[in-house]
């Protein structure tokens, strides 16, 4: 039986690949800020696509609504969505900073709790939160992007002894640096010579949700060997 998963950001990078990663064998929704890369991605692999902006409540629990009446319930839920900042603090944009809270942290805060009724209605939920490295070990300059992320790993630990018992699980995947557009959305350029391929994080990301509902992969990290040196 075929799950229906439903992915945050995926109209590039990580989010697009593990959406074309997980098509075919899954139902995949599709979800994004705009709706340029989602009916690229639509043309492309056939998938449902919703653009909404997950750091508004009200947005988010429209989206709810509209994936309720189409498929009844979803079996996994990726937070993917992300946004990056790198700078001090003093230096920092405040719009930026506030963005970068409210898409990485809230908006994975907001889509977990509408979409949770959903998740319930399955055999065995499955969210899955794409953290970062950044939320296990800090670097200069990266404070807000860092307070998002490591945010993001209480929420996920927290949240997961809250649903276990609703026999949903949480896992919290943490990838070190990827070569997708993160870095040139926020015009930050990177050397990305030893840089992940967002397909090799897709497809561990897959092996998670493709796991029995009796397996719990509470975090899983990855990092590219060159990231090591």
């Amino acid at each position: 039986m075929k799950k229906t998963i439903l992915i945050t950001g995926a109209g590039s990078g990580l989010g697009k690949e593990l959406a074309k990663e997980l098509f075919g064998e899954n139902v995949i929704v599709a979800v994004g800020l705009g709706s340029k890369n989602l009916n690229a991605l639509k043309k492309e692999i056939g998938c449902d696509i919703y653009p909404c902006d997950i750091s508004k409540a009200s947005a988010v629990s429209s989206l709810a609504k509209k994936v309720q009446k189409k498929y009844g319930r979803i079996d996994c839920l990726v937070n993917n969505a992300g946004v990056w900042t790198e700078g001090s603090l003093v230096a920092e944009d405040d719009k930026r900073m506030q963005k970068v809270i409210e898409v990485n942290l809230l908006g994975s805060i907001l889509m977990s709790k509408y979409f949770l009724p959903l998740l319930s209605k399955a055999e065995s939920g499955l969210i899955v939160n794409v953290v970062s490295q950044a939320g296990m070990y800090s670097k200069t300059n990266r404070s807000v992007y860092g307070a998002s992320k490591w945010g993001m790993t209480g929420f996920t630990k927290y949240l997961n002894d809250e649903v276990l018992p609703n026999a949903i699980r949480v896992t919290g995947v943490y990838p070190g640096k990827m070569n997708t557009p993160l870095f040139e959305d926020s015009k930050n350029k990177k050397d990305m010579s030893d840089a992940l391929d967002p397909r090799l994080v897709a497809r561990t990301i897959k092996f998670i949700i493709d796991q029995p509902s009796d397996v719990h992969i509470p975090e899983l990290g990855i990092k590219s060997s060159k990231q090591l040196r």
